[in-house]
């Protein structure tokens, strides 16, 4: 591995180190904490991967690092992992870490292990080795169910060269390691199914899910990938099976810009072997992304100009917002969302719950307890008289506000701000 490669490899784990350290967890990292908490074999989001590494990563400590810990370790195994795939070749490499999307591998989300065991079972098919892409393969679909997408995929690889033998053995591990899961959805009318269904149906946007890969696989780096995708539309290898289904399917039901993340290790792999003036342009697109992500780790540490929707301000509040309903010495927490009610159990160590029909649902929803007699109710701020408690037989009279400002002085109205209601049974 060039020098210079390595360098940059470690400054960017080093960097991860920092922010996984210094910043707050943003709201779905605490809820993916929740779980953890009450550990299950499956969720009404998504499979319970996140939920057991988050589990494992706090057993060491009560904090924001260890809740990220197992994504960060996993970061420089997939960077080992796609080094192997494409049998050293540094320009990969140099691809995959300059994508900005994976400049938030930091997190605590479902994509970080399924990206991890993804790119493990692509090893493994490279290998030929059968036990390893089972392992790979169960641990992507416990992941994100975009991990089942790997079978297809597996299939159309080995589909001649495989035995029956193997067949059998492939196919009995998987049902055996993904059937509690299933087995658990069974049992909730196949809401983490359903659940995700109606999250693509109501995202399908194709224009704008093209713009967002556009600007996360980089400006140069995008045009390239769609030239190498439709110059070699015959030639199946690894590379183009990890890479061009995933795309395809992503460009037809549109979606967040996180539902490809896997394919962004095939898309390394296919732009690491490009030639020509192709390959320029790699480099240069390369150089660009990494321009772009030192511009935005400059202004993570010191903001570069005030944005009114400043994607940090996603990872501050939660501490502000746990340690004021903390100083209330309050039991009974409950919030509108579970967004609030995840920061608060978080960071104040008190179980939330939240109420039942008043925000989008929720694995809080399989938890929740009879409604308390009298407690706390946190909203965010709303200037509607509207009180959602008030309509399960409660009494308000006094509404408390809570305002988080962001660290750098810069910015000098609230970031975040909240309703507290105390309420009283009618």
């Amino acid at each position: 591995m060039h020098r210079s490669l390595l360098v940059v490899i470690i400054i960017a784990i080093i960097i991860r180190c920092y922010f996984a350290y210094s910043l707050g967890l943003a709201e779905d990292e605490a809820y993916y904490w929740t779980w953890a908490q009450r550990l299950d074999v499956g969720y009404f989001d998504h499979p319970p991967m996140i939920a057991w590494w988050i589990a494992l990563g706090t057993q060491i400590d009560h904090s924001e690092w260890a809740v990220r810990l197992l994504g960060l370790c996993s970061y420089p195994a997939i960077l080992w992992l796609a080094w192997e795939l494409s049998n050293h070749k540094p320009l990969t490499l140099w691809v995959l870490v300059s994508f900005p999307l994976l400049l938030g591998s930091f997190l605590a989300t479902p994509d970080m292990p399924l990206l991890f065991f993804w790119t493990l079972t692509l090893w493994a098919i490279y290998k030929d080795k059968l036990g390893w892409i089972i392992i790979g393969t169960t641990g992507a679909c416990l992941s994100k169910l975009t991990g089942f997408l790997l079978v297809p995929i597996i299939i159309a690889l080995n589909a001649k060269r495989w035995s029956p033998k193997q067949w059998s053995k492939f196919a009995s591990g998987i049902i055996l390691g993904i059937s509690p899961f299933l087995w658990w959805n069974t049992q909730h009318d196949w809401i983490s199914f359903g659940f995700q269904w109606e999250h693509i149906r109501s995202s399908s946007k194709q224009l704008s899910f093209l713009l967002s890969q556009w600007g996360l696989i980089g400006v140069l780096l995008f045009p390239v990938l769609l030239y190498t995708c439709n110059a070699h539309p015959k030639n199946y290898q690894l590379k183009h099976w990890a890479t061009i289904p995933l795309l395809g399917i992503g460009l037809l039901i549109g979606g967040e810009a996180n539902w490809i993340a896997p394919a962004y290790v095939g898309i390394s792999l296919l732009l690491g072997e490009t030639n020509g003036i192709s390959r320029k342009i790699v480099w240069l697109g390369v150089c660009l992304n990494l321009f772009f992500q030192a511009l935005m780790i400059l202004h993570s540490i010191h903001p570069l100009r005030t944005l009114p929707n400043d994607p940090l301000h996603r990872l501050s509040g939660g501490q502000t917002l746990g340690d004021s309903i903390a100083a209330w010495n309050e039991t009974e927490i409950w919030c509108s969302r579970y967004q609030e009610a995840s920061l608060i159990w978080f960071y104040s160590d008190l179980p939330t719950q939240t109420i039942p029909q008043h925000s989008r649902p929720s694995q809080y929803d399989f938890w929740r307890p009879a409604l308390a007699n009298e407690g706390l109710f946190i909203r965010p701020l709303r200037l509607s008289s509207y009180r959602e408690i008030e309509t399960l037989g409660r009494d308000t009279s006094d509404v408390f506000v809570i305002s988080a400002f962001s660290p750098h002085q810069m910015y000098q109205q609230p970031v975040h701000q909240w309703q507290v209601f105390p309420f009283s049974k009618k």
